[in-house]
């Protein structure tokens, strides 16, 4: 008997069986066993283990490099918070020595810890932004920029600078732009990450810009770049609250 016919008798049996059967499938017993993953003996003379070893070493001596020092513990916090505040400055000031910008957005979703009080290694940067997003400069009407800020404020608030507002039911109120009421009918810059600049994290306006300027800079290695900076002129990192984005009681 050769192979297809024997195949073909045993999925004959299986359709019968299995129509046949009227009843629910039953769990008859569950078996666990507890498998330890531990090192084993000579893994350490592996000669994969050895090469990514040396990469390892060398990753953890550029990252553990102190590039600078915080002057307070800075954290992400809503409608402002120190480190969203201390990003969003950086990437606007860097931003106008590309070209003249007007305000800085970044979502707070991409900013994933506090920067401590005391010394800045590279990881640290690395570990609070740890994605690959890069900055574009985007063009907007005033009426784009009020719809942005709405959002902002459905949001709770974000990572800005140069933009105010007041929150009032969840819609910016009062919206200035460095100081100066929002006008409609007025071209407005502003810097952000790439992700969010598709209308992403539902910031669908931002997909919506009337021009675009793609930079090749990542925000990470701004930021590295901006710690350095102070560093080079014996200052701290430091930020502030602003109340440019506020809640009245």
């Amino acid at each position: 008997m050769n192979l297809k016919r024997v195949l073909g008798y045993l999925m004959f049996a299986l359709l019968v069986t299995s129509c046949g059967y009227q009843g629910k499938p039953q769990i008859a017993e569950i078996e666990v066993e507890l498998i330890e993953v531990v090192p084993r003996e000579g893994m350490h003379d592996n000669p994969m283990h050895n090469y990514i070893e040396f990469y390892k070493s060398v990753k953890d001596e550029m990252m553990g490099v102190v590039i600078g020092n915080s002057a307070s513990l800075m954290k992400v916090e809503q409608p402002e918070g120190l480190l969203n505040n201390l990003i969003a400055d950086v990437l606007l000031d860097f931003a106008n020595t590309i070209q003249p910008t007007d305000f800085a957005l970044t979502n707070i979703g991409g900013i994933r810890r506090d920067l401590y009080e005391g010394p800045i290694t590279v990881s640290d940067i690395y570990e609070i932004l740890p994605f690959d997003n890069t900055l574009v400069i985007l063009g907007f009407t005033g009426k784009q920029i009020q719809q942005i800020a709405d959002i902002i404020a459905q949001k709770g608030g974000a990572s800005t600078s140069g933009i105010s507002f007041e929150i009032d039911d969840d819609e910016a109120d009062d919206v200035l732009i460095n100081g100066v009421p929002l006008d409609e009918n007025k071209i407005y810059y502003l810097v952000t990450n790439d992700y969010l600049s598709y209308g992403n994290d539902y910031f669908t306006p931002l997909g919506e810009s009337i021009s675009r300027l793609n930079l090749p800079d990542k925000m990470r290695d701004v930021m590295i770049r901006y710690v350095i900076s102070q560093t080079e002129k014996n200052q701290p990192v430091r930020s502030s609250l602003k109340n440019e984005i506020y809640v009245e009681d």
